[in-house]
């Protein structure tokens, strides 16, 4: 959640904390509802989107993918993850 405001995520976030998850989460504020509620938070911190009017998720999205790719690629060498697994 680039705000860590969005209802949706703020809505399933009580089911996930009453059945002990661990709450990671990517968002620009970590002071943010859903900053706050999390076990850790990787704060992206203000971006302007790309988009003409700056609303449309243009440089969040890529940042979150970016940081998640490299966060998948960092666990899977860790694990030493095989290709026939």
């Amino acid at each position: 959640s680039n705000s860590g405001e969005t209802p949706e995520t703020l809505y399933i976030l009580p089911s996930l904390l009453r059945i002990d998850c661990l709450i990671i989460t990517l968002c620009r504020n970590a002071l943010s509802s859903l900053g706050k509620k999390s076990h850790l938070v990787l704060e992206l911190g203000p971006q302007r989107e790309a988009s003409p009017l700056h609303i449309a998720p243009t440089t969040s999205t890529t940042l979150m993918l970016a940081i998640s790719d490299a966060l998948a690629m960092t666990v899977a060498e860790r694990r030493k993850v095989t290709r026939e697994q």
